[in-house]
């Protein structure tokens, strides 16, 4: 599935770079037309396409059983790693506290 989404975004991509392209140089004139159908068609003849593999090439799809343990799977590893980021950020508290224990004793000798 993760495949499925990094080609359809790269295909975005490339959408949309040749749209804004397009959009830069507009013809001036209807002579420069078909040189840009032109263009626009070899483009395309030179897009490379991607074999599916695994069970998709096959046409059979995972199973919902499958398709939610790989989803759990993710969100649970989403999860360990924005724990350990806040994890990272955090105070030691205990340090803090020794800290301030430590401050309040000095001065009564204890």
């Amino acid at each position: 599935m993760a495949l499925m989404t990094s080609e359809m975004n790269q295909r975005h991509v490339k959408e949309i770079s040749a749209v804004e392209y397009a959009l830069k140089n507009l013809p001036t004139s209807v002579v420069e037309l078909p040189e840009l159908i032109e263009q626009l068609e070899e483009s395309k003849e030179t897009e490379t396409v991607v074999p599916k593999s695994g069970n998709q090439a096959a046409g059979k799809k995972k199973n919902r059983q499958q398709l939610r343990k790989e989803k759990k799977a993710a969100d649970m590893e989403e999860i360990r790693r924005q724990a350990e980021e806040e994890a990272g950020n955090s105070v030691n508290m205990r340090e803090v506290e020794d800290i301030a224990i430590s401050n309040i004793l000095n001065p009564l000798n204890l």
